[in-house]
């Protein structure tokens, strides 16, 4: 009930916001499958010995994967501003 009044109020900054984080989400997501698919093949191609390739792509996994708290606090920041 509440989201229709706010559809028919034409206040649309919640769903603009909503909109947004869906995006970002989605880049989140493409960000951190890359990180998982290619860290591995990144590091081979760069023809290191094989423990920088070993832990190079470890690290890159951590990173990569662990980045999904920052994304999700800043899609939850662009949904507070557009409240």
């Amino acid at each position: 009930m509440g989201f229709l009044r706010l559809l028919a109020a034409g206040r649309t900054a919640v769903l603009d916001g909503f909109f947004s984080g869906l995006t970002y989400f989605g880049s989140e997501l493409a960000f951190m499958a890359a990180a998982l698919l290619f860290a591995q093949p990144f590091f081979v191609a760069q023809k290191a010995t094989p423990a920088i390739v070993q832990q190079g792509a470890a690290y890159l996994r951590i990173c990569g994967g662990l980045s999904f708290g920052l994304f999700l606090e800043v899609i939850f920041e662009r949904l507070l501003q557009a409240t």
